[in-house]
């Protein structure tokens, strides 16, 4: 933890920093690591100020800081690119551009230690007035980066960056705080993804991390984006306004009112009835789909997510357990209908299979690794691998050996658990489906044979993601465990080179084909619902819709 000055705040600074002169930030400059798009997309002419949008979120939040297990969720990531400012923000492809409203380059200086430097703009400060530098990297790296790393009441810090700490041997800062050197503990391709959502440290230091941030106090969260936070009622909304402080090109909206909607039931009555302007769905049904699209004054619009829909095997099952199982049950499960029934009645164009762990199909970098095995339903080839381990059909028709039935506990899933079911039935597979009032817990824990989930791609450049086929690793649902498949993702994680990494992520697919920890299922395919009257809103692949809210606006 050497090479850091000490990082106590300068207030007197502040007024300088919000008066300072404007710089202008030009054309690609040499060593930036991304072309000059700052928050994409750009503002649509036809777009004017003023004006409050009503968005529906069917998430409640449990605190303001995205970096706490205890708070973290797709709402509030959503809500604080808005109001905590990231180094880099997802393009609508997915793909991640530096954030020149905050920083004038990022660089990697060298790769031996591996070493980037970034450059902060000096007009950068809180909403209350507070400089935004590079004491927000330390504090940071010092917290949600640090293993181990305490609280102010001596408690220790939990943070979810669980892949990212330790990475990092030092963060030193120049004498105006305003250009931030980082080096390396080891090689980390995803550097990218780091310094997201930066915390105001001067805020922080004084609050605490693990639960400074767990209520709303305007004058807790500070803003450092185009909007801050002037209300929350919970359980019922949260009120943008727009940041009068930002120093660069000022939101087109006055106001993001986010009204919390748990039950979808209720959103389309809503839009009808001009309560909600707008909405992001990832899980849409084709029901609620076809009635927006009778709604008068609305836009329905489809786009691929970087995640993908897949059917986990527990390996904590003795049967699952067995290859010959997991391959058995993937020849037999017919994928085009499975895919027919998730999406295909939403966007055909976008319904795709999916053949890779590692890549969603609309990601750069996706290759099919599956070698067309489970293309097509083999049922005949299902029984014969089931025969061969030594497997007999009993009387009602499932197989069995010894005293081990072949039937397993599936979660429900409304739209494709009773495909699943019918389709193993065919080929003497007993399926039984287990509701649960949450889902995703029970997944957590374990308490299934066969889910189908949705998870992130890792290879996009989120290392942290792979770690769901690592062992041991975050969202191995499984408890999958492979060596071969540890180090080669080892590896790439570890990688700079980008078509190395490629090569390993793609090496170690090919080897979960034969393992079968998970059968990819089809790409996920967002729907974004908005009214005609409210323009410039482009989703993008990895979800988030908000990373370009300060664009929204009306027609």
């Amino acid at each position: 933890m050497s090479g850091i000055r000490s990082p106590d705040r300068r207030r007197a600074r502040a007024a300088a920093v919000l008066v300072g002169v404007a710089l202008v930030v030009g054309g690609c400059r040499a060593g930036d690591t991304t072309a000059p798009t700052g928050r994409s997309p750009a503002p649509a002419p036809s777009v004017r100020a003023g004006g409050t949008l009503t968005y529906a979120s069917g998430q409640k939040l449990t605190g303001f800081n995205q970096h706490s297990p205890a708070s973290a969720s797709a709402f509030l990531y959503n809500l604080m690119t808005q109001v905590w400012p990231s180094t880099f923000n997802s393009a609508p492809d997915g793909q991640r551009v530096l954030n020149r409203e905050l920083l004038l380059s990022a660089e990697q200086t060298s790769s031996s230690p591996q070493t980037v430097v970034y450059r902060i703009d000096r007009r950068a400060a809180w909403s209350d007035g507070d400089p935004l530098d590079g004491r927000d990297f330390v504090y940071l790296w010092r917290t949600a980066y640090t293993k181990g790393a305490k609280d102010i009441d001596g408690s220790e810090i939990a943070a979810t960056a669980v892949s990212a700490q330790g990475v990092i041997e030092s963060v030193s800062l120049s004498d105006d705080d305003r250009t931030v050197t980082v080096v390396f503990a080891r090689p980390y391709p995803d550097w990218q993804s780091l310094f997201a959502l930066l915390v105001p440290s001067h805020i922080a230091e004084r609050v605490g991390w693990n639960r400074g941030f767990n209520e709303f106090d305007p004058a807790v969260v500070v803003s450092g984006g185009p909007f801050r936070i002037a209300g929350y009622r919970p359980d019922q909304d949260v009120t943008l306004v727009r940041n009068e402080r930002y120093w660069e090109r000022p939101a087109n909206l006055d106001a993001i009112v986010i009204r919390i909607l748990p039950d979808v039931g209720q959103l389309l009555p809503a839009m009808s009835n001009r309560e909600i302007d707008l909405a992001n769905l990832t899980n849409p049904s084709t029901d609620l789909v076809t009635q927006a699209r009778t709604v008068p004054g609305l836009t329905v619009a489809f786009y691929e997510l970087a995640r993908y829909d897949r059917l986990h095997f527990n390996f904590r099952n003795d049967l699952l357990a067995m290859p010959e199982v997991r391959r058995a049950i993937a020849l037999a499960l017919d994928r085009p209908a499975i895919l027919a029934r998730l999406n295909g009645q939403l966007d055909p164009a976008k319904a795709k299979i999916s053949n890779s762990r590692l890549y969603s199909p609309g990601e750069r970098g996706y290759e099919d690794t599956s070698g067309g095995r489970y293309d097509r339903a083999d049922p005949a080839g299902a029984r014969r691998l089931l025969e061969t381990a030594g497997f007999v059909r009993s009387a009602d028709g499932i197989y069995a050996r010894d005293s081990a039935r072949m039937s397993f506990r599936i979660l429900q899933q409304a739209r494709v658990d009773e495909l699943i079911q019918a389709q193993l039935r065919e080929v003497g597979i007993e399926v039984r489906i287990q509701s649960s009032p949450n889902v995703v817990d029970a997944q957590r824990r374990g308490d299934f044979d066969l889910t189908v989930a949705s998870r992130p791609t890792g290879a996009g450049g989120k290392a942290g993601e792979t770690s769901q086929f690592l062992t041991g690793g975050a969202f191995n649902l499984g408890r999958y465990s492979n060596p071969a498949v540890d180090d080669l993702i080892s590896l790439a994680n570890s990688e700079l080179d980008e078509a190395r990494r490629q090569s390993l992520y793609l090496r170690a697919d090919q080897v979960m084909w034969d393992d079968m920890p998970t059968l990819p299922l089809q790409q996920a395919i967002g729907v974004v619902i908005h009214r005609d009257t409210f323009s410039n809103i482009v989703p993008e692949i990895a979800g988030g819709l908000f990373v370009s809210a300060n664009h929204w606006g009306l027609r």
